[in-house]
């Protein structure tokens, strides 16, 4: 559990509060029964992130030369680590190489490394390495305010049954798993329809009339001639 608090900067106590984070993830249960799993995690994330807090995960895409970038709000955070350790995921590691903590603003702490690791150990026995860059803000209480890591490239260890793999789309997801993209696009496509339901109760519109007002709307503010 966290303290309400405020903690002073000293070195390494950032570094320490991803120590920690690392070592709850492995306290997940493992009977398998799904209300307590999802309480794990609802539980796991009360305790690292503040209630007006994000998480993203940006991907390289190297045919467009660009970062596509997934944004999750604190109440979709739970999910997202469910997702990612039923996907076959027994435990997930942050390393941190040289990694820069700051003093920042009122109260807030950054903490920042250009090379970071993220070790995906799966109950097969083979792994993925995630090679980035990590940032994470933190509250006054070790809260985490934002957690972003751009994700660059990866690399697959084989100890395990390769076969399973092979014919897999990890090389197309940069190491994630289909049913992690799969979240990934649903929140991203949530995301973008939150302006139509809030044009939708602002105007009392049927969900059909207000997908139509709605195009037209934005179609005349991005033709302003029109």
């Amino acid at each position: 559990m966290h303290s309400d608090q405020p903690h002073s900067m000293t070195p390494g106590r950032l570094l320490l509060r991803v120590h920690q984070f690392n070592e709850q993830q492995r306290k997940k249960p493992r009977n398998g029964n799904a209300d307590v799993t999802k309480q794990f995690w609802r539980d796991f994330v009360v305790d690292f992130f503040e209630h007006e807090s994000y998480y993203r995960y940006m991907i390289w895409q190297p045919e467009e030369q660009i970062f596509a970038m997934y944004v999750l709000s604190r109440d979709t955070i739970p999910r997202f680590f469910e997702v990612l350790y039923n996907s076959g995921i027994s435990s997930i590691t942050h390393v941190l190489h040289n990694p820069r903590e700051y003093a920042v603003w009122t109260h807030k702490y950054l903490l920042i490394s250009t090379d970071t690791e993220i070790i995906y150990d799966y109950d097969n026995g083979n792994k993925i390495i995630m090679y980035g860059a990590l940032r994470i803000v933190f509250s006054q209480h070790l809260m985490v305010r934002t957690w972003e890591f751009e994700a660059q490239r990866f690399e697959q260890c084989f100890t395990g049954n390769q076969g399973e793999w092979l014919n897999s789309s990890i090389d197309r997801n940069i190491g994630l798993p289909d049913s992690v993209m799969r979240f990934f696009e649903i929140i991203r496509t949530i995301t973008h329809m939150k302006p139509l339901f809030e044009h939708s109760i602002k105007t009392g519109c049927t969900p059909r009339e207000s997908l139509r007002r709605y195009h037209r709307n934005d179609d005349n503010n991005n033709n302003p001639d029109v």
